[in-house]
């Protein structure tokens, strides 16, 4: 879609359209596999689904730094953010040599362009 709300497939690129989606191994047939959407509507509906998922080791993602290879942000004056959050959110699971190398995976969609 462009700015105007319209369909223009001439404009897009699907190339950057790309991304990636994790779907864990379903071993225990017993469970549901799917989001019960009246659990999600209550008030810590998604935060108590969050929290299964997190105390569940075998439906996490698990990556490290230098598996990340950009971290894109679409304006160049969202990278400042971007890097402290990086830096708050990782600082303590990671080296502080990792984090830095995160923090210089930060780029915009603005200097793709300008740039490449």
């Amino acid at each position: 879609f462009n700015e105007d709300g319209r369909w223009n497939e001439e404009e897009i690129r699907f190339y950057d359209e790309r991304e990636w989606r994790y779907i864990p191994e379903i071993k225990n047939t017993d469970e549901p596999f799917w989001v019960n959407i009246e659990v999600a509507k209550e008030p810590d509906g998604i935060d108590s689904l969050n929290r299964l998922i997190s105390d569940n080791s075998d439906l996490r993602l698990s990556f490290e730094p230098n598996d990340i290879k950009f971290i894109v942000v679409k304006k160049e004056n969202e990278i400042l953010s971007m890097l402290d959050k990086v830096i708050n959110i990782k600082r303590d699971k990671f080296s502080y040599r990792d984090v830095q190398i995160l923090t210089t995976r930060i780029i915009s969609m603005e200097g793709i362009r300008e740039n490449f």
